[in-house]
């Protein structure tokens, strides 16, 4: 079979798949890059792969539990004046149940070799702002929070020509110790070490690209979640959890981050709909 047959595409957990410029952060060019991303390089085509190891687990700019905690108790991200949205975000991690579900979205085309799928990894690095083409960050010094990693298909006829592939993308770059970073979740060779969802529309997929980060220190609950959203609501964020819900995105906690919303009187602009009454995202 022909290289040029190889079928991939990208496992969207969380912003990745529904940021755009009119919401969260698109006033920072964030929004638009990763909308622009999207519409060059995925299908339109959709797909829910379940049976995912997914929970909120990162912590995105600083909450208003961390601003108090540095001595400041103006609002999130006030000190700074930046306003960032200090929110909880998706990880995938062997924490979790393995119950979670994420969006995949096939390549507009085939990638038809090597430097294809190099280029496929910068650009998807570039939608979500990782450093060094994707992988670890050791050249500049700065820790590593994110990379972009390979899942591949064990079925695949393909499986050692991507091997060998993904090992020039990301062979040069320091990354000893990675898998500690991501334990059971990445190895040190930035392929993904979970089971391949054999049960799911995957079944057809040779790869899929997916960009694991690195989950916040500390103790999460649903309750600081929820927290995290109402309070980042007051510098006009607190969406996350609501668009990512709304786009078919689903952990284990969902239900208990929702009560606990509910519990602090949330306003509704950060509350999901639970009856398909609103357009499931962000405005377009």
């Amino acid at each position: 079979m022909s290289v040029k047959m190889v079928q991939g595409g990208v496992l969207l957990i969380g912003s990745l798949e529904w940021e755009n410029e009119k919401s969260e952060d698109g006033k920072s060019g964030t929004g638009k890059y990763r909308d622009d991303w999207r519409n060059q390089w995925l299908d339109k085509g959709r797909m829910k792969v379940s049976g995912l190891p997914i929970r909120y687990a990162r912590i995105s700019g600083k909450t208003s539990e961390q601003v108090q905690a540095g001595g400041c108790k103006t609002d999130v991200g006030w000190e700074t004046g930046t306003q960032r949205r200090g929110q909880y975000t998706m990880c995938l991690t062997k924490d979790a149940a393995p119950v979670g579900q994420a969006i995949f979205r096939p390549f507009g085309e085939c990638v038809s070799g090597c430097h294809h799928l190099i280029k496929a990894a910068k650009a998807l690095a570039g939608a979500e702002r990782i450093p060094e083409r994707g992988g670890p960050s050791g050249d500049s010094g700065k820790p590593v929070w994110g990379i972009v990693a390979i899942w591949v298909n064990p079925d695949s006829t393909h499986r050692d020509t991507l091997a060998d592939w993904w090992s020039r993308y990301f062979g040069p770059l320091k990354h000893e110790g990675l898998g500690k970073l991501f334990p059971g979740v990445v190895d040190d060779k930035g392929v993904i070490a979970l089971p391949w969802p054999k049960d799911s529309p995957l079944k057809e997929v040779d790869f899929c690209l997916c960009t694991p980060t690195v989950p916040s220190d500390g103790e999460w609950n649903a309750e600081k979640v929820a927290a995290a959203s109402k309070a980042a609501f007051k510098n006009g964020k607190g969406r996350y959890f609501r668009y990512t819900y709304e786009c078919g995105i689903r952990t284990a906690d969902d239900d208990a981050i929702i009560n606990a919303l509910k519990a602090f009187n949330a306003d509704q602009e950060i509350m999901p709909s639970l009856d398909g009454g609103v357009p499931p995202g962000p405005p377009s």
